[in-house]
């Protein structure tokens, strides 16, 4: 999804954290579908400025906070 209208999701949802393993095969196949969308923005390590970096865990899992 583009970055706006998946916002407009996770608030729906009332998602407090994201959490992306830039390595998995999904992860592959939904920046190649949408090279614009939030999953490829954040598993190049960009994001919007409504969610912020919290940290790497585990091995290699990057997790952002939803302002």
């Amino acid at each position: 999804l583009p970055p706006e209208q998946a916002r407009g999701l996770i608030e729906r949802l009332g998602i407090d954290y994201i959490a992306v393993c830039p390595g998995e095969g999904d992860m592959k196949r939904y920046n190649k579908k949408n090279p614009d969308g939030l999953w490829a923005m954040l598993a190049t390590g960009k994001s919007p400025d409504w969610i912020a970096y919290h940290g790497t865990m585990g091995q290699g899992i990057q997790v952002w906070r939803v302002r």
